[in-house]
């Protein structure tokens, strides 16, 4: 069977992938797939967005803001699943071995702001000094790359919606160790600074997966 699958988290992460399954036995399959992540960062919001005051003055502040990561990330897997259930609804669980590629980029910048004169304006009392909400200077920039592999076991569900497709979702949780290498340049000074490390851990989501599967 060939399964189109869609999640992700809306306005964040945006998820296509494609998995064939190939049944070996009754009520067991082989699964191979591969999914691309496009993630994120929509426009800094001043005063939400986290940040660290770099110089402050009675009548000025100066901000400097470490702003989430934008990127792509690519992965392939190969597993194994069972089948079980006797009515329409069936449930499947079983584990793929997983590996994938995550390449991101942020940055930190710097934003100038004076002490509101209008209190009832606004209520934390500062204002952009140049009144571009999110004009910041570039102090840093930050590139990530982590290849990855682990293993990967999930639980999920599925059912006929007709003789050739089936609706299934399912939750999986990763347990992985990536190699990370990473490039930091200082605008100001350019200067930069290669780094490499060796992480472990796990992801996992409430729902992973909602899919479209097409059976022949």
């Amino acid at each position: 069977m060939l399964v189109v699958l869609m999640g992700g988290i809306a306005g964040y992460e945006n998820k296509f992938s494609l998995m064939y399954k190939r049944e070996c036995k009754k009520r067991a399959a082989i699964r191979i797939g591969i999914s691309i992540t496009g993630i994120s960062n929509s426009d800094r919001i001043t005063g939400q967005t986290p940040y660290e005051v770099i110089k402050q003055t009675d009548s000025t502040q100066l901000r400097e803001y470490n702003n989430p990561p934008s990127g792509d990330r690519l992965q392939l897997n190969i597993g194994y699943e069972f089948v079980r259930g006797k009515k329409k609804l069936k449930r499947f669980y079983g584990a793929d071995l997983v590996t994938g590629d995550y390449n991101t980029f942020s940055y930190k910048d710097q934003e100038a702001m004076v002490k509101d004169t209008i209190a009832s304006y606004n209520i934390n009392g500062w204002i952009q000094a140049n009144n571009k909400q999110g004009q910041g200077i570039t102090t840093e920039r930050i590139n990530d790359n982590i290849f990855y592999i682990g293993l990967s076991p999930f639980y999920g569900l599925r059912y006929p919606i007709s003789n050739r497709f089936l609706i299934s979702t399912q939750i999986s949780y990763n347990f992985c160790v990536g190699f990370e290498k990473s490039t930091k340049t200082d605008v100001n000074k350019n200067i930069t600074t290669h780094s490499s490390t060796i992480m472990y851990g796990f992801a996992s989501g409430i729902l992973d997966d909602v899919s479209l599967v097409f059976r022949f």
